[in-house]
């Protein structure tokens, strides 16, 4: 789906709107996230509301909204892509890049601390190349390497944020958290020039002794470092293929 198309589904939310989509779409939204694998406590986040998908992509499970790993990254960048000008970044160049990367998801849009702690939700997803995501139906059966659960409307941390970003319209029962994680030390798949757009680059602050300063320099150089173009070429497997990544 291109910009068009994404605008397209935008405007097909209107309830004004008349045509065949309207009725067949729901509105979620999602902070995503951007760390450095196991050495980044607190990652660059960036919330994006309102954003269309069909209600094919979506299921319930024990009354939880449900979206498969595949279709919330796909959701996500091209939302990101509609607006590049309100993304930070390190963000929008993660969502965009082509190499197979590492996500992770929690209950609670809380990522301080010790989120990365099973009691807020917080498991590890199939990797996936963000570039190449594609809208995925999901399952019959619960699959814990894709499926995302939207937020617990009941935790404290959840409310405290809802009700910051309540202006905007999102709801914990329709929020999502997806995390994308960076190896501290990345090991560059190969991609020929032929298949990638022009690569991304990032201009890193000067370093600074101020913590999120130096944790934007460290991502914004690996994310540059990633979008580097080589000679071999390596692509995902279809979901449910027997050489599915994990």
């Amino acid at each position: 789906m291109d910009h068009d198309g994404f605008s397209a589904f935008t405007q097909a939310l209107d309830p004004n709107a008349s045509g065949p989509l309207n009725g067949l779409m729901q509105q979620i939204s999602c902070t995503i996230a951007v760390a450095i694998m196991d050495t980044d406590p607190a990652p660059v986040t960036h919330m994006i509301p309102l954003i269309p998908v069909l209600a094919e992509f979506i299921t319930e499970r024990t009354g939880i909204l449900t979206i498969t790993a595949g279709t919330l990254l796909n959701l996500v960048r091209l939302a990101a892509n509609d607006s590049p000008a309100l993304v930070p970044a390190i963000v929008f160049s993660a969502l965009n890049s082509m190499v197979v990367g590492h996500l992770a998801t929690t209950r609670t849009p809380f990522l301080e601390g010790n989120w990365q702690d099973t009691s807020y939700g917080f498991r590890r997803l199939q990797p996936l190349v963000p570039a190449t995501a594609e809208f995925e139906i999901p399952a019959d059966r619960l699959d814990l390497l894709s499926d995302i659960f939207a937020v617990d409307a009941g935790h404290t941390k959840t409310a405290d944020y809802v009700r910051m970003w309540a202006a905007s319209g999102i709801e914990a029962t329709t929020h999502f958290v997806l995390v994308l994680w960076a190896p501290a030390s990345p090991t560059i798949p190969s991609f020929p020039s032929s298949l990638l757009p022009s690569p991304l680059r990032l201009l890193s602050p000067a370093p600074s002794s101020n913590t999120s300063s130096s944790r934007r320099s460290h991502l914004s150089l690996t994310f540059s470092q990633l979008s580097q173009p080589t000679s071999e070429f390596h692509s995902p497997h279809p979901r449910g293929s027997p050489s599915r990544l994990w």
